[in-house]
């Protein structure tokens, strides 16, 4: 069944939702949807909604509450990403590509050797993409995107109270270990947490990465090639995702 967002979340008694704005012009207009048929619902909540059309009016579509249920799709532990953004053209496919490896969170990140910096409109956009690609991807949590931050606010940032252990990597072509070498050791089974960083196209500057250093970041190395801001991300990422989710990570994980 199609899947569809609703702007607030769904309360436990409530038996009705209208979709508006782009989301009822799909339904309606673009899938031509008619009375009766069924669509799933989401919120962003973690609850995933099965619901009827119940009518069609030009700009909005009214929807009746059958069944909810949870369905839980995300890392075993929250996964952060402070990046420098490429260009506007590849930050689509980046976007997507990190809702579907399961991302918890992005931070735009603000470097000395930046290019792109991050607006209000900017945001807006990302988060339009992320809300898409986890309705392709089956997730029922969206990717938060957080405001652009500068890399020394980020880089310092204070592990919360109530977290156990956070594992903090940072990608960098020419030093550190590599990633599969880190990954293999039992060193990382006690993370309650990912906080992961990928510089721009020019890379970290020297003052950059000694401050990270300092803060109790672990560089490591993404292999012998030249990688795009996109690339490094997402393999990153993916690498950790792959770790958590695939009996290497922490104790009880499946």
């Amino acid at each position: 069944m199609h899947r569809f967002f609703v702007p607030e979340p769904i309360q436990e008694d409530q038996h009705r939702v209208v979709l508006e704005g782009q989301e009822a012009h799909h339904l309606g207009r673009v899938l031509r949807a008619v009375v009766g048929d069924e669509v799933v619902l989401l919120d962003g909540t973690g609850w995933e909604y099965t619901a009827r059309v119940a009518s069609i009016s030009r700009r909005s579509v009214e929807l009746e509450l059958l069944a909810r249920r949870r369905v839980d799709r995300e890392l075993p532990v929250p996964v952060l990403l402070g990046t420098a953004l490429p260009k506007a053209p590849r930050q689509q496919a980046m976007v997507e590509s990190l809702v579907q490896l399961g991302l918890t969170a992005l931070v735009p990140l603000q470097t000395a050797r930046s290019v792109v910096r991050v607006d209000a409109k900017g945001l807006a956009r990302l988060s339009r993409w992320v809300q898409e690609a986890t309705k392709q991807c089956g997730r029922t949590r969206l990717m938060e995107v957080r405001p652009g931050c500068d890399f020394s606010r980020w880089i310092a940032r204070q592990t919360e109270p109530d977290r156990q252990r956070v594992i903090k990597l940072l990608a960098q072509p020419d030093q550190g270990v590599p990633l599969c070498e880190l990954l293999r050791t039992t060193a990382l089974r006690a993370a309650g947490a990912f906080w992961l960083s990928v510089g721009p196209e020019g890379g970290f500057t020297p003052a950059e990465l000694e401050l990270a250093r300092q803060h109790g970041w672990q560089l490591v190395q993404l292999g012998r090639r030249t990688l795009r801001i996109e690339t490094a991300a997402c393999l990153l990422v993916g690498a950790v995702g792959l770790w958590l989710e695939g009996g290497e990570g922490p104790p009880g994980i499946k």
